[in-house]
């Protein structure tokens, strides 16, 4: 019973980490959005299983690369009153890991989404089926309002 618990209890403090970063964290909300959206284009545009993989796996990547930047910049700011050259230096240098991370993800994005067949088919669903058109242009206000995130 004692080993549930404990495992519970790191899932709490597992999520509890997954929403500071949801609440705090502005890019975090980015590309937790383009994960959710992109989801949905890869389902109408019909991947395979194993592009499928590919694409969890990069996600994963990007997430773990943004959460371990927050870890960073938390640690240094906690650490560091004032200017300092190598903070700054430290900082820069993790955002820029997830950046080069991020150009990589949207270059298997080119290569996993690069039939023009799929994507003629998917602009006609949404040119032929005005409400599925309306729903997406309509889902991008919460979009904006959740990457914007509340004031503190």
């Amino acid at each position: 019973m004692k080993l549930i618990l404990g495992i519970l209890r790191s899932f709490k403090y597992a999520f509890r980490g997954v929403l500071l970063c949801i609440k705090h964290e502005t890019n975090f909300r980015i590309h937790l959005l383009a994960v959710i959206y992109v989801s949905i284009f890869s389902l109408l545009y019909r991947l395979t299983y194993i592009e499928y993989i590919l694409l969890f796996m990069t996600f994963g990547f990007v997430i773990f690369a943004e959460m371990i930047n927050t870890v960073i910049e938390t640690l240094i700011n906690m650490n560091v009153n004032g200017f300092n050259s190598f903070a700054r230096n430290a900082k820069d240098i993790t955002a820029g890991a997830v950046m080069i991370f991020s150009f990589f993800s949207v270059g298997i994005a080119f290569f996993l989404f690069n039939d023009i067949s799929k994507w003629i088919r998917i602009f006609n669903l949404f040119r032929n089926n005005f409400p599925l058109a309306i729903i997406l242009l309509i889902s991008f206000v919460p979009a904006i309002l959740f990457i914007k995130g509340k004031k503190h």
